[in-house]
């Protein structure tokens, strides 16, 4: 029985060392299969980390729009939020749409308009921001996907911007 937890303990430690070594090329895996977060991501900074948002606003019949608002993404720091955290899941899910949306619109050579709405990370971006409480009277929404450096200063960089969508007869889940 002891080797058992000698083994375990020894290959989740590997993974975690390969997972701090290849980081890039393993992250999409890791957020796919690794549903329950035990690997540890240990980034050590070696890029400038970033905060993802997600911002839309609604506009009327008449064409104004009304005033951006956030899109909450993550809840954490809560106290037991690492062991028990059953809302993490569709955040987790939202967030990384997000970053597919980003990683799709930064592509070289471009990713096409038409391509990029039709793409999942557009799509689950847009049924999370659609399912947000609509202003009365709005017929459109759109939003945008907005990326910050957490470093002193840093302004907020606009990534993407969407056109706007309509909404179904002015309310929600169209």
């Amino acid at each position: 029985m002891e080797w058992i937890v000698v083994a375990l303990l020894a290959a989740w430690f590997a993974v975690t060392l390969l997972y701090q070594c290849f980081l890039r090329r393993l992250r999409p895996l890791a957020w796919r299969w690794d549903v329950f977060r035990v690997v540890p991501s240990w980034h050590l900074y070696t890029e400038v980390p970033r905060e993802l948002g997600i911002w839309f606003r609604d506009a009327r019949a008449d064409g104004t729009p009304g005033d951006w608002r956030r899109l909450p993404l993550r809840r954490t720091g809560r106290c037991g939020h690492a062991l028990f955290n059953p809302d993490l899941f569709a955040a987790d899910a939202v967030f990384s749409l997000a970053e597919y949306l980003r990683d799709a619109a930064r592509a070289e050579p471009p990713v096409p308009g038409e391509r990029l709405v039709a793409s999942a990370g557009w799509r689950g971006v847009w049924l999370e921001v659609r399912s947000q409480p609509v202003e009365p009277g709005a017929m459109t929404r759109q939003f945008e996907l907005r990326e910050r450096a957490l470093t002193d200063g840093a302004r907020e960089a606009v990534i993407y911007t969407s056109a706007p969508q309509p909404l179904a007869s002015g309310k929600e889940g169209a």
